[in-house]
């Protein structure tokens, strides 16, 4: 059985029950304790759904230009904290196959995906981005178009 010091007079009825009281500063700061872990956790993923909210991804239709596919890709409202992942895939007949020529990307730009135009090959063909931040994941498929490369 521990003992405490009372803290007050009017303590020593409580003290006369048996429920006495710590007096030391830590002991009454970790009565008045609030936990705050789950509190800042909740707040971070406001955060980031917030900016996930902020964050618009752009898959552009594949199409032909000379001999490479290529896709026109964007990201607007990202901040520097967004990773995004854009690359073209192709129909075949077991499913969907991604391909090389795959970009990579922080925060809000432009960019072009692009790989060779295989000769006297007919697929379809569709643009994929992902996007992370944090926990937080976007991800955006283009339309499929089929392509015949000559």
């Amino acid at each position: 059985m521990k003992l405490y010091k009372l803290a007050s007079v009017g303590m020593a009825a409580v003290a006369a029950v048996g429920i006495a009281q710590p007096v030391n500063a830590a002991a009454r700061a970790s009565e008045r304790a609030v936990p705050v872990a789950g509190v800042v956790a909740s707040a971070v993923a406001a955060e980031e759904a917030q900016a996930a909210r902020r964050c618009n991804i752009v898959a552009g239709a594949p199409f032909k230009a000379g001999r490479r596919i290529k896709a026109n890709v964007k990201s607007t409202g990202c901040n520097a904290t967004w990773v995004h992942t854009a690359s073209l895939w192709r129909h075949r007949a077991w499913g969907w196959q991604r391909l090389g020529g795959q970009q990579r990307w922080v925060g809000g730009k432009f960019r072009t995906v692009n790989i060779p135009c295989d000769r006297r090959t007919t697929y379809t063909y569709k643009t994929h981005i992902l996007s992370k931040q944090g926990g937080s994941l976007l991800h955006t498929w283009s339309r499929p178009i089929r392509i015949r490369c000559s």
